[in-house]
């Protein structure tokens, strides 16, 4: 009978979470897929995620995903999303494309409608409770 050879574990850095989040908002902050974090975290059964949860995500994303949550008000991580930024990227554009205003999209992110968006910069896409949410338009997936 042949040896049986146990699975590589998968690593994964963890967050603990301090306010319900969705995990469509969780995905885009680790450039992963809702797929994936419902992978690593097979007691999620819905696309929330519990304060006082220890969230899996795939290695290396943790420090990004804390520090875009740390931004987001503990009361909007249910609503609100991000689009990370590419050249040429202005608040009036992004403004546009996710049908919020300028200046309501600048203030969210603590930024003056005439500054410059840096590439690769994680931009907080505020919606209202109950509000459409803006959608991300690509997402690379996680082969895990």
């Amino acid at each position: 009978m042949p040896a049986i050879v146990p699975e590589t574990p998968y690593q994964v850095d963890t967050v603990m979470l301090d306010a319900d989040v969705d995990l469509n908002l969780v995905a885009e902050c680790a450039s992963a897929t809702v797929s994936d974090l419902q992978h690593l975290n097979p007691s999620l059964l819905h696309t929330r995620a519990p304060a006082g949860y220890e969230l899996k995500l795939p290695e290396g994303t943790g420090q990004q995903v804390s520090q875009v949550l740390e931004r987001i008000p503990a009361k909007d991580r249910l609503n609100w999303r991000v689009h990370w930024s590419h050249a040429g990227d202005s608040w009036a554009g992004l403004a546009r494309e996710y049908h919020l205003t300028p200046s309501r999209l600048a203030a969210a992110n603590a930024a003056s409608v005439a500054s410059l968006i840096a590439e690769g910069t994680a931009v907080l896409l505020p919606t209202e409770e109950g509000g459409s949410k803006p959608r991300k338009k690509t997402s690379r997936k996680l082969h895990l």
